[in-house]
């Protein structure tokens, strides 16, 4: 008989874990159910590919919230051409942006020299100007000019453009190269946070 009634205890006990953990699963998932719905994160960036004879902005439009930071590359498809000096104007709203810095890129050489690097937060303008040390050889390829790190803002509410407002280049045999498309980037300043 002992033997019986330790059978049913763990039988019983079994039963009794098991409802245990079936009531505490079901609790946590209304408890789940009722927890407050975070923002929606922000939408993923959107890029741009160049065609041959352009310099253009990557990601050509993103989502940023006041505060954070964004890093914006300034991209060169050539076309026949090789690639010896470039200088690019850019403009974009000095109230909801900041450049606080520009690194220099691959598409001139690992050393290019840089011969101007303005920043002006009060007018919303940079130009920067750079070229290749050492041969320059064609066609060239395609390369980032420059990365740009913008600070959103805190007070920033609106989209806001950054836009290639002046772009020259300069190929093989340092001739000014004609016709060459450019394109900005386009930031929409959300208040939502990334989850």
């Amino acid at each position: 008989m002992g033997n019986k009634y330790r059978y049913l205890a763990h039988v019983y006990a079994i039963v009794a874990m098991m409802l245990f953990f079936l009531s505490t699963s079901c609790s946590n998932d209304n408890q789940l159910a009722n927890l407050p719905k975070t923002q929606a994160p922000l939408s993923e960036p959107q890029f741009a590919i160049g065609a041959p004879g352009s310099v253009f902005v990557n990601p050509k439009s993103q989502a940023a919230a006041p505060g954070s930071e964004i890093n914006l590359r300034i991209e060169v498809m050539p076309a026949a051409w090789g690639i010896s000096a470039a200088e690019i104007q850019i403009s974009f709203d000095p109230k909801n942006l900041e450049a606080a810095n520009i690194q220099t890129g691959d598409a001139l050489g690992l050393n290019p020299i840089v011969g101007a690097q303005k920043i002006d937060n009060e007018l919303g303008t940079i130009t920067y100007a750079l070229a290749r040390v050492g041969k320059t050889t064609a066609p060239g390829v395609q390369g980032v000019l420059a990365t740009i790190v913008f600070k959103v803002k805190t007070s920033a509410t609106a989209a806001t453009k950054v836009e290639l407002t002046e772009v020259g280049l300069a190929d093989e045999n340092f001739d000014e190269i004609k016709g060459i498309e450019y394109q900005g980037a386009s930031i929409v300043v959300s208040s939502s946070s990334p989850p």
